[in-house]
């Protein structure tokens, strides 16, 4: 093959390749088989999409920014529930007890299919020393006050009297008959039946203090005592 020949070759396969290159362009250019109502359709549902995921976000982030607040809550019927059973049981929130407190609440929070934020169990636990401190001084009066004669009460009666309202919420029996015997004793020995006031004394703190370190033996000899009193007083009624 001459040179002219491999010349005209080339410029044939340059053309060819040229005239592929253009129908290329132009197809690609071509919108007449575009589905423009499709794609506009797409894109639509894209829009819309990505404004229910904003929306979503924002009322998260609405909702996070919510106070916690015990008292207009789900958690705070079974929490009181919680702490009338362990007020039964013992009348004071110490460190062993804050911590069940602590494990209590947060079943609490699971159950009611809420997050138990750091924040929001704090508050709980601030409510229960609250509530606490409410009830101790309720019973307190209770024992305190005139025209009941809680001396002559016996003592299962006067547990009644003191902790019925706690009773049904699953404490410990046992312990607050022990709280109620101690407290019978402490307040007769203060001569503070029937006088309607406890000025001058911490109550509480002074009471604990005549309780700490008592043994199985002592708690049996200050409940027959105490009996015994209270038999005693109702002969002479």
């Amino acid at each position: 093959m001459s040179e002219v020949d491999l010349f005209q070759d080339s410029e044939s396969n340059s053309q060819e390749i040229g005239e592929r290159e253009e129908e290329d362009n132009a197809s690609f250019l071509d919108t007449t088989n575009i589905d423009l109502p499709a794609i506009m359709r797409e894109l639509k549902d894209i829009k819309a999409k990505q404004e229910e995921i904003l929306k979503a976000l924002t009322e998260m982030k609405s909702t996070s920014r919510v106070t916690f607040h015990v008292e207009s809550s789900s958690v705070k019927k079974p929490l009181i529930a919680v702490l009338k059973g362990m007020f039964y049981t013992s009348p004071w929130l110490d460190e062993d007890n804050s911590q069940i407190l602590t494990v209590e609440i947060k079943k609490i929070f699971k159950n009611v299919h809420e997050p138990a934020e750091p924040s929001a169990v704090v508050k709980c636990v601030s409510f229960a020393h609250y509530h606490f401190t409410n009830w101790r001084n309720q019973v307190r009066h209770k024992l305190v006050t005139n025209g009941k004669k809680v001396e002559v009460m016996p003592l299962s009666q006067l547990q009644t009297y003191l902790f019925g309202m706690f009773g049904s919420y699953g404490g410990d029996v046992i312990l607050n008959m022990r709280t109620t015997v101690a407290l019978r004793a402490f307040v007769d020995s203060r001569k503070l039946f029937g006088t309607n006031s406890t000025v001058g004394i911490d109550f509480w703190e002074s009471f604990r203090n005549t309780t700490k370190g008592l043994t199985e033996e002592r708690w049996k000899r200050l409940k027959e005592r105490q009996e015994r009193k209270i038999e005693d007083i109702r002969k002479e009624d």
